[in-house]
């Protein structure tokens, strides 16, 4: 899986490999969740096209501690093979967030609260 390393890379550890099939990662509690938002809207946060190719309408949360913290994610990110497809920026919201995929082009959102 090409994104093993970019994981680990942030922070996770792998917890169970289970070969080519999947990995489990530990991930510290608090700092993911779920949200579901309609597609258009989710591609407008993520600074995508909705239309585009490689959009799974699925957009995965880390909350961060800090600004820096959310700078230094997105950076390790990019060094680490994904892509950053929105720069951290204070959003309507506001939250400070920004946006990256892993390798498998798998969306995450990075933000931290005010």
């Amino acid at each position: 899986m090409a994104s093993r390393a970019f994981y680990e890379t942030l922070g996770m550890s792998v917890n169970h490999d289970y070969g080519d099939r999947f990995l489990d990662f530990a991930i510290a509690d608090g700092v993911c969740r779920l949200g579901l938002l309609p597609r258009k809207a989710l591609a407008k946060d993520a600074g995508v096209d909705e239309h585009g190719d490689g959009f799974s309408a699925l957009v995965l949360t880390h909350i961060a501690a800090s600004r820096d913290d959310v700078d230094a994610l997105l950076t390790a990110a990019d060094s680490a093979g994904g892509r950053v497809t929105a720069a951290a920026a204070r959003t309507d919201r506001g939250d400070y967030a920004g946006h990256c995929t892993d390798p498998d082009g798998y969306h995450w959102r990075i933000t931290t609260p005010g």
